[in-house]
């Protein structure tokens, strides 16, 4: 397992991608959230044949790489951060790069050496504030 690949699944459920199960040639799909309603369509009746039989083969998704990407980062992960009014603002530090998200209750932070993955670490941040 990829250093951040928890991370980065993490961040896609946050987004809305959902995974749904092995595909037929043995690997995990992840379908995008506007994908989600179309592929459960198509899959019904598909259970236990690894969506061997699923005729659209282009909604199966990797996942993007959110912690290297910060276009894949400002596609799907900023609009939901935007959908709950928060902002985000980014700054140059000793260590790199720091990405601050600001909520209704302040600011959460994440630094990292890439501006990606500082987004990531404090959308991170923000997701398990969430759960306590």
């Amino acid at each position: 397992m990829g250093e951040y690949e928890v991370l980065n699944k993490k961040l896609a459920e946050f987004a809305g991608f959902k995974e749904r199960g092995m595909s037929y040639v043995g690997i995990w799909l992840w379908v995008a959230p506007e994908e989600v309603e179309s592929f459960d369509k198509v899959a019904k009746g598909q259970e236990g044949k690894k969506y061997a039989e699923m005729p659209e083969k282009a909604n199966h998704y990797n996942l993007p790489a959110f912690t290297k990407s910060l276009d894949a980062c400002f596609k799907w992960l900023v609009p939901k951060l935007l959908e709950a009014s928060t902002d985000v603002d980014l700054a140059n530090t000793d260590k790199g790069w720091a990405f601050i998200v600001i909520d209704s209750e302040g600011e959460i932070g994440g630094e990292a050496e890439t501006p990606a993955l500082a987004l990531c670490l404090a959308i991170e941040k923000l997701i398990d504030k969430g759960e306590k």
